[in-house]
């Protein structure tokens, strides 16, 4: 009877953990890669919206280029500015003529950016995409800015927007070893009771 209350702890812990395992998983990943997704979305809009913005500025100071640039570079950093209110961290790049510039707001940047992160801009079509840029991976967005002769780069780290969903997977694993505690004590009360009558039985039948 006691191998029997054994197995019996076992595989209803054994089954318990897994379940709430599994669970929890599952609800990480749907969780991040709903995140993922509405970041992704969000970025692609911020694009379009820089591409109209510039459109604009160029029909407005067709005659100015110089300050066309300023004004583009002002609405670079107003952009800057909105998303780093919303939790983003954010650099801004422009591609042209084979090379990387960083736009004034992200001048102090310097993102290693290497010959392969190049030619993955080159060949890349208007959206998103993700990349690791040195040892860090990036949500980049990417859209054509005919006005200035080149392509808008905004790269944002992906680790520094997913910050709720990791507390979220801390709070589950605190959640997963209460709740495993707690389940594994009721268990054995469980089986403790419901292997007493047969110890009873056992008891009596040997007597």
């Amino acid at each position: 009877m006691f191998g029997l209350r054994n197995r019996l702890l076992v595989l209803f812990t054994l089954l318990l953990v897994l379940s709430i395992v599994i669970a929890g998983i599952i609800s990480y990943a749907s969780a991040r890669k709903t995140l993922v997704q509405t970041v992704e979305q969000r970025l692609q809009r911020e694009a379009e919206v820089m591409s109209y913005t510039v459109r604009n500025l160029q029909f407005v100071y067709i005659s100015d280029e110089a300050y066309f640039r300023q004004q583009v570079e002002m609405s670079i950093s107003e952009q800057k500015r909105q998303l780093e209110n919303d939790g983003y961290v954010a650099h801004f790049y422009y591609y042209a003529q084979d090379s990387f510039t960083p736009f004034l707001a992200s001048k102090d940047a310097n993102l290693p950016l290497d010959e392969s992160f190049l030619t993955k801009i080159a060949a890349s079509d208007n959206g998103v995409f993700h990349y690791s840029v040195g040892a860090r991976d990036y949500t980049v967005s990417v859209h054509d800015l005919p006005e200035i002769d080149g392509r808008y780069i905004l790269l944002v780290p992906t680790d520094s927007y997913l910050g709720p969903v990791q507390v979220m997977a801390r709070d589950m694993l605190l959640a997963i070893g209460a709740s495993l505690v707690v389940s594994i004590i009721l268990i054995v009360w469980f089986v403790r009771g419901l292997m007493r009558p047969l110890t009873e039985l056992q008891k009596r039948w040997r007597t």
